[in-house]
């Protein structure tokens, strides 16, 4: 059999540019391993956020400028039952002033449902909230109350990232 050298250098041509492609597809899939953005998460959850735990993560990972909304679906939760405090939903006390002094984020009720992005970037939820995220995190849960030791319950929350 005999080759010319014409169909020789395209045959050695079109090896060189399938080796070519073939790489940059590797190369291009390995980046996408390595390279993600941000971790594969869901964009909708149900999560419980017990009354005597501090703040809790919901697994959810969230991008500054992602919409949150974020949903009371069940339960109920009380700072202090042995006391006589009724159980209540993520509003939290009513009666008890936006500044009470047990409260971890100042402005919201005391016993309402809280979560943050961040150290500094907390945020009252109560039992619904819809706004885009302010920073890029971990969101995280929690009772607004410093004093966990007498609480209880728990609250079901709808998590969801758009």
């Amino acid at each position: 059999m005999r080759i010319d050298r014409q169909n020789l250098i395209f045959f050695l041509l079109g090896a060189a540019l399938t080796c070519l492609l073939c790489g940059m597809g590797a190369a291009g899939f390995a980046a996408g391993l390595f390279l993600e953005e941000k971790p594969s998460m869901p964009t909708s959850l149900i999560v419980e956020v017990h009354a005597d735990r501090g703040w809790q993560s919901t697994g959810l990972h969230v991008q500054a400028g992602d919409f949150l909304t974020i949903t009371q679906v069940g339960g109920s939760w009380s700072e202090c039952p042995d006391y006589g405090c009724p159980f209540r939903d993520g509003n939290g006390n009513l009666e008890s002033g936006l500044h009470q002094s047990n409260n971890i984020l100042s402005g919201c009720h005391h016993a309402a449902l809280i979560g943050r992005l961040s150290a500094y970037d907390l945020f009252c939820i109560g039992t619904e909230y819809a706004a885009p995220a302010r920073q890029t995190g971990w969101l995280e849960l929690r009772i607004n109350d410093n004093a966990l030791d007498d609480n209880a319950g728990i609250l079901y929350v709808r998590v969801e990232r758009r």
